[in-house]
């Protein structure tokens, strides 16, 4: 619980002008950033839905709105792209052509372990190489599961990151829906105390593809959301800058990031990292304030 409050608060306290992208270093002591942002080295990003069905919403085609949330993302129009030439940057408008960011569903299924598995172990007894385990969308249906996990009751959906911080590539991407506390719609047929599925969707795909929280209010990837609001099932600009700053080179690779001394999944360390990424209910900053 306190290790997710401490993250939740520097994640608030972003400077107010806009998109974050979630990088391979913490910010200097002067809030500059620095290391890379993290991406997907390949824009294919698969994913796949839990099968089973969300309470009150049996007879919904789920898949149907995740599909749409992250065309959301993927169709994406970015006003200037930088395509490779020789390995080197050359720019080249592409207003009208899409960011090349594809989300590939999969059949839906039983999730696979959150996270990803240590598939080669060093001399020393860390692990060197770390593989996806598959990239789900979770649904919580238990008791417990958020607090047992030491998460607030009032997070209404989290995604964990799993990324190599010395190539500042995510390897591992999972989504959490907590069905068991919190009840999910289909806006505008929502009433009191239910969250709108797909711009809950919408945010955390966008956690899926390394964006950060921003300070916009009225982004998508804005940390707190309201009861029965839908207005994250639509990007602003906010969203699209960022989201064009990190998928609209064909040309990357991360050069300021750490070397590999050794690989932890599960904690935040020299090699890879794991990301928790909340999304809240407004009563936690209201309460704040």
């Amino acid at each position: 619980m306190k290790k997710l409050v401490v993250l939740l608060l520097l994640l608030v306290a972003q400077p107010a002008t806009a998109w974050e992208q979630y990088r391979t270093l913490p910010l200097g002591d002067n809030g500059e950033p620095r290391g890379c942002g993290i991406r997907w080295a390949d824009n294919d990003v698969p994913l796949a839905l839990e099968a089973t069905p969300l309470d009150g919403l049996e007879t919904v085609d789920i898949q149907a709105i995740a599909v749409a949330s992250g065309a959301t993302w993927q169709n994406v129009r970015c006003g200037l792209c930088q395509v490779c030439q020789n390995g080197q940057e050359a720019p080249q408008a592409c207003a009208l052509n899409p960011l090349g960011l594809q989300l590939q569903w999969l059949p839906r299924g039983k999730p696979t372990a959150i996270g990803a598995t240590c598939t080669s172990v060093k001399s020393d007894g860390l692990c060197d190489t770390v593989t996806g385990n598959g990239n789900w969308v979770n649904i919580i249906h238990e008791k417990g599961v958020w607090q047992a996990q030491g998460v607030s009751s009032l997070v209404v959906a989290l995604t964990v990151l799993t990324y190599d911080r010395s190539a500042g590539e995510i390897r591992d991407a999972d989504v959490l829906l907590d069905d068991w506390g919190h009840d999910f719609c289909l806006a505008p047929d929502c009433t009191s105390g239910e969250y709108d599925l797909q711009s809950t969707l919408t945010h955390e795909f966008g956690h899926v593809l390394g964006l950060d929280h921003t300070t916009d209010l009225e982004a998508t990837m804005y940390v707190g959301a309201d009861p029965k609001e839908s207005k994250k099932q639509t990007l602003n600009d906010d969203d699209i800058s960022g989201i064009c700053h990190a998928y609209r080179t064909t040309c990357y690779a991360c050069t300021d990031a750490p070397a590999r001394s050794g690989c932890q999944a599960s904690s935040m360390g020299n090699g890879w990292s794991l990301l928790l990424l909340a999304l809240v209910w407004a009563r936690i900053r209201r309460a704040r304030n």
